[in-house]
């Protein structure tokens, strides 16, 4: 006979409150500060359980949320609101786990990369000094 498939029990908490601990932010922004344990269940205490976590978050139109893992939905919420859903690729640490919402500015560090990497790449192969840099004798 083959093995009973083992699933992992699935938890879902929903609650309107402010904890004591573990939210920072201001008018604009929200943020988790340490503390997960004071606005989620988890144990702080036993750093080796993990679990799967994914994460819907209600926030006001035009505002970005961050969080561990991949968003993997972005939907209409009531009152103009939208609900970011968030899933994390791997089992976590409760204690560790957090998100952060507001009016982020996304920078695109991959295309700076690739321009210092071309420049790199002219300097070395042609001797091409990049525009604006300087060489130092040394």
């Amino acid at each position: 006979m083959g093995q009973a498939l083992q699933t992992a029990p699935i938890y879902s908490q929903s609650y309107h409150g402010r904890p004591a601990r573990g939210f920072a932010g201001s008018a604009t922004t929200l943020y988790t500060s340490y503390f997960a344990c004071h606005w989620m269940v988890c144990s702080q205490n036993k750093f080796g359980e993990k679990a799967a976590f994914s994460l819907d978050l209600r926030v006001p139109r035009g505002m970005t949320s961050l969080s561990v893992g991949s968003m993997i939905a972005r939907r209409p919420g009531p009152d103009g609101s939208e609900i970011h859903s968030w899933k994390a690729p791997r089992p976590y640490s409760a204690y560790l786990y957090g998100f952060a919402v507001g009016r982020f500015t996304r920078v695109m560090i991959v295309a700076l990369a690739r321009k210092l990497l071309i420049a790199l790449w002219q300097f070395s192969s042609a001797g091409a000094v990049p525009k604006g840099a300087l060489l130092k004798a040394g």
